[in-house]
Protein backbone atom coordinates (compact mmCIF):
# COMPACT_ATOMS: atom_id res chain seq x y z
CA UNK A 1 0.00 0.00 0.00
CA UNK A 2 1.42 3.67 -1.07
CA UNK A 3 0.52 6.14 1.25
CA UNK A 4 0.99 9.84 0.02
CA UNK A 5 4.60 11.56 1.51
CA UNK A 6 2.88 15.37 2.05
CA UNK A 7 -0.14 16.15 3.48
CA UNK A 8 -1.52 19.26 3.96
CA UNK A 9 -3.85 19.50 6.82
CA UNK A 10 -7.11 22.68 6.48
CA UNK A 11 -8.27 23.81 10.16
CA UNK A 12 -9.68 21.11 11.91
CA UNK A 13 -8.26 17.90 10.31
CA UNK A 14 -5.58 17.69 12.56
CA UNK A 15 -7.88 16.80 15.39
CA UNK A 16 -9.66 13.76 13.19
CA UNK A 17 -8.38 10.01 14.60
CA UNK A 18 -8.72 6.62 12.80
CA UNK A 19 -8.42 2.95 13.71
CA UNK A 20 -7.55 2.25 10.17
CA UNK A 21 -4.14 3.66 8.87
CA UNK A 22 -3.93 6.50 6.19
CA UNK A 23 -0.42 7.01 6.52
CA UNK A 24 2.99 5.76 7.41
CA UNK A 25 4.00 6.63 10.92
CA UNK A 26 6.35 9.58 10.75
CA UNK A 27 4.92 11.14 7.72
CA UNK A 28 4.80 14.58 8.74
CA UNK A 29 1.87 17.33 7.60
CA UNK A 30 1.75 21.24 7.50
CA UNK A 31 -1.67 23.47 7.58
CA UNK A 32 -1.26 27.61 6.24
CA UNK A 33 -0.46 28.86 9.91
CA UNK A 34 3.09 27.52 10.08
CA UNK A 35 1.85 24.51 12.44
CA UNK A 36 3.77 21.40 12.12
CA UNK A 37 2.31 17.74 12.88
CA UNK A 38 3.34 14.20 12.44
CA UNK A 39 0.95 10.87 11.90
CA UNK A 40 1.37 8.91 15.15
CA UNK A 41 -0.13 5.39 16.53
CA UNK A 42 -1.49 6.03 20.58
CA UNK A 43 -0.21 3.17 22.62
CA UNK A 44 -2.92 4.21 25.53
CA UNK A 45 -5.86 6.84 25.75
CA UNK A 46 -3.82 10.69 25.52
CA UNK A 47 -5.94 13.83 26.35
CA UNK A 48 -5.90 16.78 24.05
CA UNK A 49 -3.17 19.18 25.45
CA UNK A 50 -0.87 16.78 26.67
CA UNK A 51 2.68 16.18 26.04
CA UNK A 52 3.98 12.77 24.50
CA UNK A 53 6.57 10.44 23.73
CA UNK A 54 7.88 7.44 22.27
CA UNK A 55 7.45 3.98 24.09
CA UNK A 56 10.55 2.41 25.64
CA UNK A 57 12.86 0.29 23.41
CA UNK A 58 12.28 -4.21 23.15
CA UNK A 59 15.14 -5.15 25.81
CA UNK A 60 17.44 -7.92 24.07
CA UNK A 61 16.81 -5.92 20.63
CA UNK A 62 18.61 -2.84 21.03
CA UNK A 63 22.15 -4.02 20.07
CA UNK A 64 24.65 -6.12 19.89
CA UNK A 65 22.95 -8.72 17.95
CA UNK A 66 25.37 -11.15 15.89
CA UNK A 67 24.89 -11.24 12.15
CA UNK A 68 24.30 -15.01 10.53
CA UNK A 69 24.90 -14.01 7.14
CA UNK A 70 27.44 -11.61 5.88
CA UNK A 71 25.78 -8.64 3.99
CA UNK A 72 27.06 -7.03 0.96
CA UNK A 73 26.78 -3.80 -0.43
CA UNK A 74 23.39 -3.40 -2.64
CA UNK A 75 21.58 -6.28 0.09
CA UNK A 76 17.84 -5.37 0.64
CA UNK A 77 18.02 -8.28 3.97
CA UNK A 78 19.98 -8.10 6.63
CA UNK A 79 20.14 -11.31 9.20
CA UNK A 80 21.24 -11.63 12.97
CA UNK A 81 20.68 -13.84 15.96
CA UNK A 82 17.75 -12.91 18.37
CA UNK A 83 18.69 -12.54 22.07
CA UNK A 84 16.36 -13.61 24.69
CA UNK A 85 13.28 -11.91 23.30
CA UNK A 86 11.02 -13.33 20.71
CA UNK A 87 9.86 -10.46 17.25
CA UNK A 88 6.55 -10.42 16.11
CA UNK A 89 5.24 -10.46 12.69
CA UNK A 90 6.18 -6.78 11.38
CA UNK A 91 6.89 -5.61 14.73
CA UNK A 92 10.13 -3.46 13.03
CA UNK A 93 7.73 -2.37 9.95
CA UNK A 94 9.03 1.74 9.05
CA UNK A 95 11.52 1.12 12.19
CA UNK A 96 15.39 0.81 11.70
CA UNK A 97 18.01 -1.64 11.70
CA UNK A 98 21.81 0.39 12.75
CA UNK A 99 25.20 -1.19 13.04
CA UNK A 100 26.25 -0.38 16.48
CA UNK A 101 30.14 -1.14 16.68
CA UNK A 102 32.72 -3.25 13.56
CA UNK A 103 32.45 -3.32 9.64
CA UNK A 104 29.21 -0.86 8.46
CA UNK A 105 29.44 1.16 11.87
CA UNK A 106 27.26 4.22 12.08
CA UNK A 107 25.03 3.02 8.80
CA UNK A 108 20.90 2.92 9.41
CA UNK A 109 18.30 1.71 7.20
CA UNK A 110 14.69 1.38 7.06
CA UNK A 111 13.21 -2.01 7.41
CA UNK A 112 9.58 -2.79 5.38
CA UNK A 113 8.89 -6.01 6.97
CA UNK A 114 9.89 -8.71 9.32
CA UNK A 115 8.82 -12.31 10.28
CA UNK A 116 8.10 -13.52 13.43
CA UNK A 117 11.13 -15.04 14.96
CA UNK A 118 11.51 -16.87 18.48
CA UNK A 119 13.84 -15.49 21.24
CA UNK A 120 16.91 -17.43 20.12
CA UNK A 121 15.91 -17.71 15.96
CA UNK A 122 17.40 -15.57 13.56
CA UNK A 123 15.84 -12.86 12.37
CA UNK A 124 16.06 -11.71 8.48
CA UNK A 125 14.76 -8.20 8.17
CA UNK A 126 13.65 -6.84 4.57
CA UNK A 127 14.83 -3.15 3.62
CA UNK A 128 13.01 -0.33 1.59
CA UNK A 129 14.13 -0.74 -2.33
CA UNK A 130 15.83 2.40 -2.07
CA UNK A 131 17.79 1.71 1.03
CA UNK A 132 19.97 -1.37 0.58
CA UNK A 133 23.09 -2.21 2.60
CA UNK A 134 25.50 1.12 1.99
CA UNK A 135 28.71 -0.82 3.56
CA UNK A 136 29.65 -4.89 4.04
CA UNK A 137 28.95 -6.53 7.01
CA UNK A 138 30.64 -9.89 8.32
CA UNK A 139 29.72 -12.58 10.68
CA UNK A 140 31.00 -13.77 14.17
CA UNK A 141 30.29 -10.37 16.06
CA UNK A 142 32.67 -8.35 13.69
CA UNK A 143 29.58 -6.44 12.66
CA UNK A 144 27.04 -6.25 15.60
CA UNK A 145 23.02 -5.02 14.85
CA UNK A 146 20.40 -3.05 16.63
CA UNK A 147 16.49 -2.47 16.23
CA UNK A 148 14.32 -0.01 16.76
CA UNK A 149 10.58 0.36 16.06
CA UNK A 150 9.22 3.27 14.53
CA UNK A 151 9.36 6.31 17.16
CA UNK A 152 5.79 7.13 16.18
CA UNK A 153 4.30 3.81 17.26
CA UNK A 154 2.09 3.17 20.18
CA UNK A 155 3.61 6.78 21.64
CA UNK A 156 2.43 7.21 25.43
CA UNK A 157 1.63 10.33 27.55
CA UNK A 158 4.88 11.91 29.02
CA UNK A 159 5.60 10.25 32.49
CA UNK A 160 8.23 12.08 34.83
CA UNK A 161 8.71 8.50 36.38
CA UNK A 162 9.16 6.01 33.80
CA UNK A 163 10.73 8.17 30.53
CA UNK A 164 10.76 5.76 28.00
CA UNK A 165 11.57 7.99 25.08
CA UNK A 166 12.11 11.88 24.05
CA UNK A 167 8.73 14.48 23.83
CA UNK A 168 7.19 14.02 20.25
CA UNK A 169 4.68 16.93 20.71
CA UNK A 170 1.52 17.87 21.64
CA UNK A 171 -2.01 15.74 21.05
CA UNK A 172 -3.94 18.20 19.73
CA UNK A 173 -7.07 16.38 20.66
CA UNK A 174 -9.07 13.54 22.79
CA UNK A 175 -7.34 10.11 21.52
CA UNK A 176 -8.27 6.67 22.07
CA UNK A 177 -6.07 3.93 22.80
CA UNK A 178 -4.89 2.06 19.16
CA UNK A 179 -5.95 4.87 16.97
CA UNK A 180 -3.74 7.13 14.79
CA UNK A 181 -3.88 10.77 15.14
CA UNK A 182 -1.08 13.75 14.52
CA UNK A 183 0.98 14.70 17.44
CA UNK A 184 1.31 18.45 16.79
CA UNK A 185 5.40 19.36 17.17
CA UNK A 186 5.52 23.07 15.78
CA UNK A 187 3.42 26.50 16.38
CA UNK A 188 0.63 27.34 18.32
CA UNK A 189 -0.76 24.82 20.76
CA UNK A 190 -2.71 24.37 24.18
CA UNK A 191 -0.77 22.55 25.98
CA UNK A 192 -1.31 21.32 29.74
CA UNK A 193 0.54 23.12 32.54
CA UNK A 194 1.97 21.56 35.60
CA UNK A 195 0.14 22.04 38.99
CA UNK A 196 2.79 23.90 40.27
CA UNK A 197 3.95 26.24 37.88
CA UNK A 198 3.01 29.77 36.92
CA UNK A 199 4.06 30.70 33.73
CA UNK A 200 4.43 34.25 31.89
CA UNK A 201 4.22 35.01 27.95
CA UNK A 202 7.98 34.66 27.35
CA UNK A 203 8.96 31.79 29.82
CA UNK A 204 10.91 28.27 28.51
CA UNK A 205 8.92 25.52 28.87
CA UNK A 206 9.89 22.00 29.20
CA UNK A 207 7.97 18.31 29.66
CA UNK A 208 7.08 18.60 33.25
CA UNK A 209 8.79 16.53 35.74
CA UNK A 210 6.34 16.38 38.43
CA UNK A 211 2.94 16.04 36.10
CA UNK A 212 2.57 13.14 33.41
CA UNK A 213 1.72 15.16 30.02
CA UNK A 214 2.03 18.65 30.91
CA UNK A 215 4.69 21.29 30.33
CA UNK A 216 6.25 23.46 33.12
CA UNK A 217 9.21 26.32 33.59
CA UNK A 218 12.49 25.34 31.85
CA UNK A 219 15.37 24.71 34.18
CA UNK A 220 17.71 26.88 32.57
CA UNK A 221 20.36 26.64 35.45
CA UNK A 222 23.11 24.04 33.54
CA UNK A 223 22.75 20.98 34.84
CA UNK A 224 18.98 19.83 33.69
CA UNK A 225 18.40 16.89 31.27
CA UNK A 226 15.84 18.39 29.93
CA UNK A 227 15.31 19.32 26.62
CA UNK A 228 12.78 22.96 26.31
CA UNK A 229 10.03 21.91 23.74
CA UNK A 230 8.46 25.55 23.64
CA UNK A 231 7.91 28.98 25.09
CA UNK A 232 4.85 30.33 26.56
CA UNK A 233 2.22 32.39 24.56
CA UNK A 234 0.42 33.57 27.25
CA UNK A 235 0.31 33.91 31.20
CA UNK A 236 -1.18 30.58 32.33
CA UNK A 237 -4.49 31.40 34.18
CA UNK A 238 -3.62 29.45 37.19
CA UNK A 239 -1.55 26.47 37.86
CA UNK A 240 -2.97 23.35 36.57
CA UNK A 241 -4.74 25.48 33.50
CA UNK A 242 -3.48 24.81 30.29
CA UNK A 243 -1.73 27.59 28.36
CA UNK A 244 -0.63 28.65 24.52
CA UNK A 245 2.60 27.85 24.17
CA UNK A 246 4.85 28.35 20.71
CA UNK A 247 6.63 24.52 20.82
CA UNK A 248 9.59 23.19 19.25
CA UNK A 249 9.78 19.48 18.99
CA UNK A 250 12.52 17.57 17.23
Amino acid sequence: MSFPNNVNLSPGMEKVTNTVKKHNLGTYASNNFGEVFVYAFAGEAIGAGQVVMGKVYTAGHEQDLVPVTAGAVGDLTMDMTMITTATTLNQYEDGVIFVNDGAGEGHKYRIKSNPAAGATDTLVVTLYDNDPLAEATVVSASSLFGLQENVYKDVEIFDQDDVDGSPLGVAPTEVANNAYFWIQKLGLVCVNNDSGTTVISGDALQASQTTNGSVELADTSGDNDSYIIGVAVQVAPAASDSLLAMINCP
